[in-house]
């Protein structure tokens, strides 16, 4: 399956949160690999500061104190109600350790979610498997799937 998804962010489709509390702004952007080589931008918030998304995919991401990444889940929303997939976001993030979450928007259709979250998952763990680090990491081989 072949993707067609927009890899830059359109930062209009992003929810604004500059004049609210500052837990809830974005911490910045990420860009990530995929097995196709293409680059795909994420908006990283901290796992309490994520606001609600009607549709997107989404790294759950446990960032240590010396600032590494470690990418526990992918995975993308399904409901139309973005509280629904923000209560589901927080849940995973809790029970998996995660305390940022990556959101990529540029996806519009649930088939075009689907492929990112399928090759943001071949990516990863093809670098998990080259990686020295732990060869059996918590995320289980990255858990993907729906919220």
């Amino acid at each position: 399956m072949e993707c067609s998804v927009n890899c830059e962010i359109d930062e209009s489709r992003v929810p604004s949160s500059a004049d609210g509390p500052a837990v809830l702004r974005a911490l910045g952007t990420r860009t990530w690999p995929t097995t196709s080589g293409r680059r795909l931008r994420h908006t990283v918030y901290s796992l309490i500061g994520c606001p609600g998304f009607q549709s997107a995919t989404y790294l759950l991401v446990r960032r240590t104190a010396d600032g590494n990444r470690e990418v526990l889940a992918v995975r993308r929303t399904r409901s139309d109600v973005p509280s629904l997939n923000l209560a589901r976001i927080r849940r995973a993030g809790a029970r998996w350790g995660a305390n940022e979450v990556h959101v990529f928007r540029g996806a519009t259709t649930e088939e075009e979610r689907t492929c990112v979250v399928a090759e943001l998952t071949r990516t990863l763990c093809a670098r998990r498997g080259r990686s020295s680090r732990r060869a059996a990491a918590p995320s289980a081989a990255l858990r993907s799937g729906p919220a």
